[in-house]
């Protein structure tokens, strides 16, 4: 119905501003005057190198107008158009809708002439999502909070449940694993008890059940594809990623039938070690939190969401910059990524020396030099590093800082950073800022900053 209101407005549109362009000619409509789509028809021609589309009208249109519309399958987002020739493009495979209607002085024809198109190949860059994604291990996370949970269609899905700690520990569905190759295979692995854990509404392997139980899937190879589409989340129009695995693919969790039979996960927040996923079947949205570290691993046990955390207003409002200097020469700033309350930063040229990578977050959060502050962060790198420094500090005087350590990281391996009852230098801070060095970096080298957070101890 959205999509139908959103069309319709936009042809009203279209007509009000024709009819408003020769206020001083026009003596009425005509009803008997509106014009049809017969002998009309949809010239498509697509450049599959560049996915880009061009659109003509088969047939004489003289006196009037044609009226597109462009949506690709599945989406929500629709395109509207009112000049004779269309170049659309977009960066994603699939097909795309086309319709044409016709428009004059009179009005809209009530008929329509649809096509459908194909993009073949996708053009959006997946590269830095795939390099976090693939080659781990990923089981649900049984520490993090929420690593399963439910809620209404159209949100995160943990409104109206959501898992404490080690919640389901005697259903075996934290020894489950997924992973991924960067060639699109997916590999379910249902651990130790060779069961996958299902809902009691579940009708595929048998149903009767009273509560949530235990199916014998057994382990299952398939095939995985990211995409992205425009869906309505928290009432607004966004850009989601999804991953999308083959038909009748098994999961740690499956919810309900059709989370089997068509399984496709909306990426909430992927980091080299957490993967949140949001499955929605368009009633219930179901909500899980992965990771790839092992079980024994060192982990965040701060609560970066917290009132108390002064540097929670970083997330969406980052105002960050370099100086990224290799053999003290500075070149373009490298590309960074922002996944939840993770920043990852791809580094291109290796660095020697302290201080020749700065990464520095300006904040609007004041400091006194007479209380006591807690800081604490993530670090975490896909090759080893000598030692990235993280310097807290006044943005107005760089000697006035509360510390700048460097810290040694392992391949693979999660760094906590912590600064407990620490103090500024000299005086009081009126703003401070958060810099990140990287200096001593390989080429290549991928470093993730985590979990920022600041409060004060006293």
């Amino acid at each position: 119905m959205n999509k139908i209101l959103y069309f319709a407005a936009a042809l009203l549109s279209a007509c009000m501003l024709l009819a408003s362009c020769s206020a001083e000619t026009f003596e009425g409509a005509d009803p008997n005057g509106i014009p049809t789509t017969e002998g009309r028809g949809i010239k498509a021609d697509v450049d599959t190198e560049t996915n880009t589309l061009r659109l003509t009208v088969e047939g004489d249109i003289k006196g009037a107008y044609p009226i597109w519309s462009i949506q690709k399958v599945g989406d929500e987002q629709v395109k509207i158009y009112t000049v004779p020739e269309v170049t659309y493009t977009d960066s994603r495979a699939g097909d795309y809708l086309v319709t044409l209607k016709i428009g004059n002085r009179n009005g809209i024809s009530d008929g329509m002439v649809t096509k459908t198109v194909n993009f073949p190949n996708s053009l959006v860059d997946w590269s830095a999502d795939l390099q976090k994604l693939c080659g781990k291990q990923w089981r649900i996370d049984h520490d993090a909070p929420e690593h399963m949970g439910c809620g209404p269609s159209g949100t995160n899905g943990t409104e109206w449940w959501k898992a404490q700690k080690d919640d389901k520990k005697d259903f075996g569905v934290y020894d489950d694993f997924i992973s991924f190759t960067a060639d699109g295979k997916y590999s379910y692995n249902a651990g130790e008890d060779g069961k996958t854990f299902v809902n009691v509404g579940t009708t595929i392997w048998g149903g009767g059940h009273e509560a949530d139980w235990d199916a014998t899937i057994g382990n299952q190879e398939a095939k995985f594809e990211l995409v992205s589409e425009w869906i309505t989340l928290g009432g607004e129009k966004v850009e989601a990623k999804f991953i999308v695995l083959s038909d009748d693919t098994a999961f740690p969790y499956i919810p309900n039938d059709e989370q089997y039979h068509k399984p496709k996960f909306r990426i909430v927040n992927l980091t080299n070690t957490t993967l949140e996923l949001v499955n929605d079947n368009g009633g219930i949205a179901w909500h899980y939190i992965l990771t790839s570290l092992a079980d024994n691993a060192v982990k965040a046990d701060w609560d970066v969401k917290s009132e108390k955390n002064l540097l929670r207003g970083l997330k969406g409002n980052e105002q960050i910059s370099f100086w990224y200097a290799p053999g003290w020469n500075q070149i373009a700033d490298p590309v960074w990524t922002n996944s939840g309350y993770d920043y990852t930063v791809t580094l291109p040229q290796a660095t020697t020396d302290q201080w020749q990578g700065q990464m520095s977050f300006a904040t609007d959060v004041a400091a006194a030099q007479a209380d006591k502050y807690n800081f604490y962060c993530t670090l975490y790198s896909d090759a080893d590093h000598p030692g990235v420094t993280v310097k807290l500090t006044d943005s107005g005087d760089d000697g006035n800082f509360f510390f700048d350590n460097r810290h040694e990281l392992k391949a693979g391996e999660m760094k906590l950073v912590k600064f407990e009852g620490v103090q500024l230098k000299t005086g009081d801070a009126a703003k401070l800022k958060l810099v990140i060095d990287f200096g001593g970096n390989s080429d290549n080298q991928s470093v993730t900053i985590g979990q920022i957070y600041l409060e004060k101890a006293n």
